[in-house]
This record gives C-alpha cells, structure tokens and sequence, in this order.
C-alpha cells in the first residue's frame, strides 16, 4: 500500500442472503479480498469479537469506509496508531448513513471524500484531508458512488505514509456547519409531487439503485427509470394540481408544484424496465388522472436521525 503500511487483513461484514433466493453469498469487499489472496475476518458483534483478535494480530492501524457499524470507544483505542474513517461527503456536512443518495437527492453540485481521525461520536472527527468531487447532471447513486471510490485513491497516496508514521495535520470539524443525513427506507421510493420538478428528477437520480423511485397507479406500483422536466407551454393545464398524470399512446407527464415531469422509462411489477412507449403499448393508462402520493420525509437535519428501519 505504502513504503510505511502493509495491508494485512480485511475486516467486512458476514455472509448475508442475498438476490431473488436469498442465497448466502460473500459481500464484494470480501470477494475482492479472497481474490488477492488477503485474509477476510468478519465478526458478527465487532465490540466483543475484534478486540482479542486486534491484539493477537498485532495490527497498529485501521482505515475503515462504510462497514455499518458504530465502533465503540473501546474498541477504536484497541489501535495504536489509530483508527481513521473515509466518509463520503465533505465534513461536516452530510454526516451519517447515506451521504452519496443524499447529496444528489437535495441538489447539491459538489461532493468529495473526507479523512479523518474516528471518535464515538458520528463522523465528528478532526478532519486531515479531503478530496473533492463534483456532482454532474447525468450523476446518479451508482455512478456518483463509483466516482467517489474514485476519489479514495489519491487522497490515500497522499496520506497513509502520514498515518503508518503519524505525521499526519488534523483540524476540528465546524460544529456549526454540520448536517445530518439519515438511513433510507422502503418509503424513500414514493415519488412527492408537490416538490418542485427538479427534486423529483433529483430523486430518480439519487435513488435509482435503492430504494429506487415509485409511482402508484390504481393500487399498482410502477417504478420510474429516467425522467426529465417538460417546459412544452402546450402542456400546461391552467388547472392542473400536483400528481395530476397526463398519458397518451407515447408519453406519460406528471404535474408537480411548478412544471411538468416526463417519464422516460417506466417498469410494472414482474416486467423490466423499458421506455415509456414501449410500456404503454402493454399498460393502458388514462388521457388524464390524479395520482396518490404522500409528502416525504426529510432527508437532512440539524442533528442525527434515529436508524430506524
């Protein structure tokens, strides 16, 4: 990894079911490992397990990014050297779970990476370095997400001398900048339309891995590839209340508080996903209707969300 730092173990999450079967599989983390032929330990409770094997291992340092659990106190000073996180927003804002979805979710233009030293509370660390990553127009939670790994890399050759010998700098975060993101759910996907056009799109972008972007038709959930905002002044309906759908033989339109929302590619339940006019030539849809839709949930707070499923 670095004249002064040997990666010698990967510590990731235990097997879980996953896919359609719910088979047990390995994560990609541990399937990465195996691969370079690097130890794997997956702990299912990391306060009581790690601590016996950190100290039998010898190991000096951790770099952790994304594992899911809170560390406890205890178990970060079981490093000498230190234990440092890589979170993927700039610090201190989006601290917590979901900082990659949230950033393109609330419209921002920029994101990054930071690096900093671990403390048991919420990425609250003193920060040592951070690289930045903008945020495009076509960026979506994959690609947004690859980017960001992206990101790691020259923000890790800069730094892992600086911790293997402990030479790093480190500046306190700004307390009064700080915000807070939350866990998504299920309920994340239901599309709101009485926000502005540009936050749905935000959304369908933000969330199109999962939770993914739904909108409810006759008790039937359809779920929302790609969309883009319509200006056509030919479309407005002076009357036209938020969730009001307009379709035709080719095109669906959504109204929401300010413009219109065309959907591009649109999936039923047991279908794939496939461009708009392809699905209406197998899905009838009304010349106009009002969908039903909820107001949704904050993304972003002044203190952290309870995790909460």
């Amino acid at each position: 990894m670095s004249e002064k730092v040997r990666l010698d173990t990967v510590i990731t999450q235990p097997d879980r079911p996953s896919g359609r079967g719910k088979h047990v599989a390995p994560n990609a983390i541990k399937t990465w490992a195996s691969s370079c032929g690097i130890p794997v330990v997956q702990p299912e409770n990391p306060s009581v397990d790690l601590p016996d094997i950190i100290s039998n291992n010898q190991w000096e340092l951790a770099i952790v990014m994304a594992y899911g659990h809170i560390l406890s106190k205890p178990l970060l000073g079981c490093f000498p050297k230190g234990c440092f996180n890589l979170h993927a927003s700039l610090l201190p804002e989006l601290r917590g779970p979901s900082p990659i979805e949230t950033s393109i979710a609330i419209g921002s233009s920029c994101t990054g990476v930071t690096l900093m030293e671990m403390v048991s509370k919420l990425d609250a660390g003193p920060i040592i370095d951070q690289e930045t990553c903008p945020i495009l127009s076509e960026s979506d939670g994959p690609t947004l997400r690859s980017a960001l790994a992206t990101s790691c890399i020259p923000l890790m050759k800069r730094n892992m001398n600086r911790l293997g010998d402990q030479s790093y700098p480190s500046y306190p975060q700004d307390e009064s900048r700080a915000s807070y993101c939350r866990l998504l759910t299920k309920r994340d996907a239901f599309l709101d339309f009485s926000l502005p056009a540009n936050a749905v799109i935000n959304h369908i972008r933000a969330f199109r891995s999962w939770p993914g972007s739904i909108m409810e038709f006759n008790g039937v959930p359809l779920k929302i590839g790609q969309a883009t905002v319509f200006d056509d002044p030919g479309c407005e309906l002076s009357d036209a209340v938020p969730g009001t759908m307009i379709s035709d033989s080719s095109s669906i339109r959504i109204r929401t508080v300010d413009k219109w929302v065309s959907i591009l590619s649109i999936q039923k339940p047991g279908s794939r996903m496939m461009p708009t006019p392809d699905f209406l030539r197998g899905f009838r849809l009304p010349a106009s209707v009002e969908l039903p839709f909820q107001s949704s949930m904050p993304l972003v707070g002044s203190k952290p969300f309870r995790f909460t499923k």
